[in-house]
């Protein structure tokens, strides 16, 4: 959230998972024994009366990846929570996805634009608070491109450089 503090992440209501998180952070995978668990947001270093959020018995599976994000204006934070499928990648890949969080944009077209060639919509229409299917790609550096305004243009351009597999 673009105008939120830092924040903690509290998992069932004591123990702090995540500590003075700031916007645009974001943490890697944390280990958490299979279970029901309830997640609340928190200003750093508040207590469990000021959460801003909960996510209220999400039950996790052992031997499973998930990504959590919180995301809107503070006064509207809202969750998303979704499950990391990692399963059938084929070496040298990496997986994909697009998830919508820009505040006070809409709708998203995701182009790759190649050095050579033309350009080719990876994602269209992501709404904001959307998620894109996950898609595989070698793993290597990438141009992308935002159309903000549904016209096939990119209007912002990113450099990403080249992950490591998997």
């Amino acid at each position: 959230s673009p105008d939120a503090p830092a924040v903690d992440i509290m998992v069932n209501e004591a123990l702090r998972a995540v500590t003075d998180l700031a916007f645009p952070d974001s943490t890697g995978y944390l280990n958490i024994d299979a279970g029901t668990y309830t997640f609340d947001v928190v200003p750093a270093g508040a207590g469990i009366e000021d959460s801003v959020m909960t996510i209220a018995d999400l039950p996790l599976d052992a031997d499973t990846y998930y990504t959590a994000v919180a995301y809107n204006e503070l006064s509207m934070i809202s969750p998303i929570a979704l499950v990391d499928d990692y399963s059938q990648l084929p070496n040298g890949t990496n997986r994909l996805r697009a998830i919508h969080t820009a505040v006070g944009v809409g709708e998203v077209d995701i182009w790759l634009i190649p050095e050579m060639g033309s350009p080719s919509p990876l994602w269209v229409d992501v709404p904001f608070s959307g998620v894109g299917d996950t898609i595989d790609v070698p793993s290597a550096a990438y141009v992308l491109g935002f159309d903000v305004d549904n016209d096939a243009t990119p209007d912002v351009v990113f450099d990403v450089p080249q992950l490591p597999a998997g």
